[in-house]
């Protein structure tokens, strides 16, 4: 909120008081000057008072008794604004001008003029605008407006007292309505009575006023397209960055139409040849790796179409806008760049373009191009939003390196040297003799660069021998040297002495991307202009500033935008900058440390990424990525403002810094670095950014959990839950396709939280794993069961673990039991799982008051690791003769005496439950049990050098275990143990 106004806007707002019987003063609400004596404000603020005891208090510190409250809700539909009469006293004002939303985009900055208690001060409440965006679904003659605040809430909902009868103000001090209640909520949501309806009401009344009021009209222009990512053609590079000359949204190279992307080209266009008259929306996907020219190829296709179609509006999508963009109105054709990254908001935007299509209430044509590196996951959860993806009738298109042959690549240097020669003013010459016959130009853009540095007159025989990428690249950058160290100031002074002084700066600039203003105290960090002058490093700045422009923007949450310096691109160029800078980690160092980097954390956020880009190719920039790692994100995640920069983070590089983190761990070099990841990815934020919680779930898809160790499990826990808000997001949308993800999910988040200790948690996302199989197994026994079989077994298990006091293991592990039972019938690949189950159930029964009932599930344990080491799995020798010595502990316990004789086992009358245990029940069982694996032991070490020895001791083995049981079961998992482990762990 921005409080002590005194602009025209704010001195209209005024301040609606009641005087008490003890003629004191109390705020009840606000209200609006609309001309010299009449104030808008709302009915209930003031309905139940006596008008002598209203007081109205101007900003200016003066006080107006009311005249006349002046009731407009005499209509059909009552209104809950008055307009109060006051006495005259106020200066010559100009009638407030109001204005009615007719946009289909959202209408930012605009603003609610009033009195809200939480910015009260010792002095009183002073004015406050409380910064808010206008939503599209709202305005016109009827219905309220909706206003999205984008000032920071306050912490209570008190703190919204006085809001009421606030003005609604548009960017250029319009008033679109006014405010009726205060009640907003924790979305941050407040609406508002339009002001035409306001005026319509008023129409017939005293207020005539508000009745006589000019309303203009204002508008939005669709903002889902993105003006900045496609240039008009760059003609003209003399004065230009060679890097700038390569980058697709110059299109300095004309497009180089070949077989294949003219086939392209052709069939996209037909694609939009169809009949206003039945407006569809349609996808298609165009993969291939970086550098294939995929996005000049769309940018050719956006021009084709404008030339023979006008009314169509083409180019590459906002992401940020998509989720609040309108529905177009006229022939759309729009690009997804990078759609893995936002496979959901496209999703949903498409599903409601098709709403209103099969509702026969779309207006236009809509063309979806949505240009991946490759086909994956992504693309079935952008279908999955969709209302119908079979109507979305996708279809594909690819660009390979193997299209790219030695034909097509001398072509392109054939273009593209002609058209450098023609953008920097050169005669164009025979074409020196240039080699791609090397892997090196497998691509348009490594092409581009070779034919470049020929229009520039560079000598290439070298770079023709070797074929050497970083040749290429450090001739580039050599070359566009001679840009910085020709560059005078106004005095005709030289900028840089050097070419490592410009390497220096442009290091800086490439990490953090700064504002101008910053520039000068930034470039202190390198080592070359630590101790010159301020005149020096602002004459510097501005060299860089007319080298490099950038955009405009705020570097700061609500700061106003400012120039910015610009970045070196395309990506490959900058990282090869970054490796052959001189110094650069002292300036990294230095960077990471400097009061100005610290005071804005979006500088932080940029040097990361951008070392974690460079870090994929040059090992010495991750050397650096990993000294500076835990330092940038404290910063970041300590810092007042932190939200946006954080999120931005996070959705853009959030693979790589797990991936950073994992390989630094296993040295505990980064436990710094964890903390702060883990504290950052803990915000509420992360959880309402589909980027962050889909690129957690693809993390887990790809990690082994084996890669997380002791440093890293916070690390684990939270992505876990980053990946189950993300697959709750799915199943909600469709709970049959996403089922198993979201149970998977939640048994990994299930098992980092038990390690971590968080025993809530823990049982929570095992409930939950659980709760999801029960509903889905009977639709897929054969998909489902083992799944849930292997969640009871684990719960059980992690209750034991914990000493769970309230809840018990029994039923989740008799359900263990139970499942895997029926998972064998299916399956008789899970028996070795199946053994297990019957295992951890006889362990709890051991462990209880039950214990002489623990014998059967421990000789159907035995019968099943038998099964599975006669199938060759000999290591399940090893859970078998650790249940061998489980069966003769609880056999000897359950008995009063220990002279065994044949099968009977002896008198045994131990009590469960009053009910006597009879020994007959399990005796030939166990018998059985003992006689096969006797017999398949015999055959499993037939090659085992101590064969005959050992046969002849299981044959005496099997002879006396019908005399003395619990002695010949200690023999036999002696035996095992002393003969099979080796053999098991060496398998």
């Amino acid at each position: 909120m921005t409080a002590n106004l005194s602009d025209a806007v704010g001195s209209r707002a005024v301040k609606i008081k009641i005087r008490n019987k003890d003629d004191n003063e109390n705020l009840i609400g606000s209200g609006y000057l609309i001309s010299e004596t009449l104030v808008l404000t709302a009915e209930h603020v003031v309905k139940p008072y006596e008008e002598s005891r209203l007081i109205v208090a101007l900003l200016d510190g003066s006080k107006r008794s009311v005249a006349k409250v002046i009731s407009l809700s005499g209509g059909n539909s009552p209104i809950d604004v008055v307009a109060i009469r006051i006495t005259p006293g106020i200066e010559m004002m100009q009638k407030a001008i109001g204005a009615v939303f007719r946009g289909d985009q959202p209408l930012e900055q605009c603003s609610i003029v009033g009195f809200p208690r939480a910015n009260a001060r010792d002095g009183g409440v002073p004015a406050t605008h409380v910064e808010a965006r206008l939503q599209p679904i709202s305005g016109g003659e009827t219905g309220d407006l909706s206003l999205q605040i984008t000032s920071p809430l306050p912490r209570q909902e008190d703190g919204w007292k006085g809001i009421s009868g606030s003005a609604v103000i548009d960017p250029e001090g319009k008033i679109l309505g006014i405010v009726p209640t205060r009640s907003v909520g924790w979305y941050g949501v407040l609406d508002a009575i339009p002001i035409s309806v306001i005026r319509d009401a008023a129409i017939g009344t005293k207020a005539v006023d508000v009745a006589e009021l000019v309303i203009a009209e204002v508008f939005t222009n669709d903002s889902l397209l993105d003006p900045d990512k496609v240039n008009p053609r760059l003609l003209d590079i003399r004065r230009r960055s060679l890097f700038e000359a390569l980058h697709f949204r110059n299109r300095v190279v004309p497009f180089v139409a070949d077989q294949h992307r003219t086939r392209i080209i052709h069939d996209l266009l037909g694609w939009t040849k169809v009949s206003i008259l039945e407006p569809d929306v349609q996808v298609s996907v165009l993969t291939g790796p970086a550098g294939t020219g995929k996005s000049r190829l769309a940018t050719e296709i956006c021009d084709q179409l404008l030339k023979e179609r006008s009314n169509w509006r083409a180019g590459f999508i906002d992401y940020e806008k998509l989720p609040i963009a309108a529905v177009p109105r006229q022939p759309l054709f729009a690009i997804c760049d990078y759609p893995e990254r936002e496979p959901e908001a496209i999703g949903e935007y498409l599903a409601r373009i098709q709403k209103l299509q099969f509702g026969n209430k779309l207006q236009a044509p809509v063309r979806f191009l949505l240009l991946a590196r490759h086909d994956g996951s992504w693309l079935q959860r952008l279908c999955d939003r969709a209302e119908d993806d079979q109507a979305l009738r996708i279809s594909h298109q690819s660009l390979n390196l193997t299209d790219f042959e030695f034909e097509e690549r001398y072509r392109h240097a054939e273009a593209s040297y002609k058209a450098f020669c023609s953008a920097l003013g050169v005669s164009e010459k025979h074409a020196p003799y240039l080699d791609f016959e090397w892997q090196t130009y497998d691509r348009p853009l490594t092409v581009h660069i070779k034919a470049l540095l020929a229009a520039c007159g560079d000598d290439l025989s070298e770079i023709n021998q070797t074929g050497s990428m970083n040749q290429l690249l450090d001739r580039l950058i050599r070359r566009e040297s001679k840009r910085w160290l020709n560059y005078r100031t106004e005095a005709g002074r030289p900028v840089f002495e050097d070419r490592q002084e410009g390497m220096e700066a442009l290091c800086v600039t490439t990490l953090t991307a700064p504002a101008k203003q910053h520039l000068p105290e930034l470039l202190q960090t390198t080592e070359v202009f630590r101790s010159v002058t301020s005149k020096t490093l602002v004459a510097t700045a501005n060299a860089l500033a007319d080298l490099y422009p950038g955009s405009h923007e705020s570097v700061q949450p609500n700061s106003p935008a400012e120039p910015h310096v610009a970045p070196i691109e395309p990506d490959l160029i900058a990282a090869r900058l970054l490796a052959t800078t001189p110094r650069r980690p002292e300036i990294i160092r230095r960077l990471v440390g400097s009061r100005l980097v610290n005071a804005f954390p979006s500088y932080h956020a940029r040097l990361l990424l951008t070392l974690m880009l460079a870090a994929d190719d040059y090992p010495e920039v991750k050397d650096d990525l990993e000294r500076n790692l835990a330092a940038s994100l404290a910063a970041i995640v300590e810092a007042p403002l932190r939200s946006r920069t954080l999120i931005e983070l996070l959705e853009q590089g959030l693979g790589n810094l797990v991936g950073v983190l994992l390989r630094g761990s296993a040295g505990g070099q980064h436990v710094g670095a964890v903390r702060q990841t883990v504290s950052a990815l803990r915000i509420p934020e992360t959880l309402r950014s589909p980027r962050i919680t889909t690129a957690a779930a693809e993390l887990l898809e790809r990690i082994d959990p084996g890669e997380f160790d002791s440093t890293t499990l916070a690390l684990a826990e939270v992505l876990s839950r980053l990946a189950v808000q993300h697959w709750e997001g799915q199943y909600a949308a469709s709970p049959t396709l996403f089922s198993r993800q979201l149970s998977e999910a939640h048994a990994r988040l299930s098992h980092w939280r038990f390690l971590i200790r968080d025993v809530s948690g823990m049982i929570e996302s095992s409930r939950r794993c659980v709760e999801i199989l029960e509903a889905h197994w009977p639709d897929n026994p054969e998909r489902f069961l083992p799944a849930l079989a292997r969640g009871y077994l684990m719960f059980s298990k992690r209750l034991v673990a914990v000493d769970h006091k309230t809840i018990s293991p029994f039923s989740p592990g008799l359900y263990a039991v139970r499942t895997y039972k029926e998972v064998v019938e299916i399956n008789r690949a899970f028996r070795s799982e199946y053994a297990e189950a019957l295992s951890h159930y006889s362990y709890l029964l051991g462990k209880s008051s039950y214990k002489a009932m623990a014998v059967t599930p421990t000789i159907d344990a035995i019968v099943e690791y038998t099964d599975v080491v006669n199938s060759g799995r000999l290591r399940a020798l090893m859970p078998l003769s650790y249940q061998l010595r489980q069966l003769a502990r609880r056999i000897d316990s359950t008995i009063w005496s220990r002279g065994l004789d044949g099968p009977v086992l002896g008198a045994v009358r131990p009590y469960v439950r009053k009910r006597v245990l009879n020994p007959l029940e399990y005796a030939d069982s166990l018998h059985q049990a003992m006689d096969r694996l006797i017999s398949v032991l015999c055959r499993s070490f037939e090659e085992h050098k101590d064969a005959k020895g050992i046969q002849e001791q299981l044959e005496k083995l099997k002879e006396s275990f019908h005399v003395e049981p619990i002695r010949g079961i200690w023999d036999l998992a002696e035996l095992i143990e002393t003969y099979y482990f080796p053999t098991a762990v060496t398998e």
